[in-house]
């Protein structure tokens, strides 16, 4: 795999991470770090390995060093995880965790409202 390719798998994902995470930064580790939370772990690795490649990539000598196989892999796996997530599906997952917490906490306050009562024998 050329030079051209491997810096192009790096900038894909870069754009990915910027559009679909509002990520900030001028290279993928940046971006990475800025995201680190919003990726999976298997993914945030992934992503790593790619901006670890990314300056080897531009070197002839190092260039020898790079896994393309796993370059591909990590692309593909980050590309395929980032390009369906818009901004209309994380508000729509932002609101569902909002609404599991809020009913989670409403389900605790009535277990500890019984105890209570139960408790004092009211009930």
């Amino acid at each position: 795999m050329a030079d051209a390719d491997i810096t192009t798998l790096g900038r894909d994902v870069a754009l990915l991470l910027r559009q679909r995470l509002n990520a900030r930064g001028d290279d993928l580790a940046e971006l990475v770090k800025d995201v680190r939370r919003q990726l999976p772990r298997k993914l945030r690795s992934e992503a790593l390995y790619l901006a670890e490649i990314q300056p080897m990539a531009a070197h002839p000598k190092l260039r020898k060093q790079v896994d393309t196989a796993r370059a591909i892999k990590a692309h593909r796996a980050l590309t395929g995880h980032l390009a369906p997530l818009g901004r209309a599906q994380r508000r729509v997952d932002l609101l569902l965790s909002m609404l599991g917490s809020l009913a989670f906490g409403v389900l605790v306050l009535t277990c500890v409202v019984v105890a209570v009562l139960v408790a004092r024998g009211y009930l």
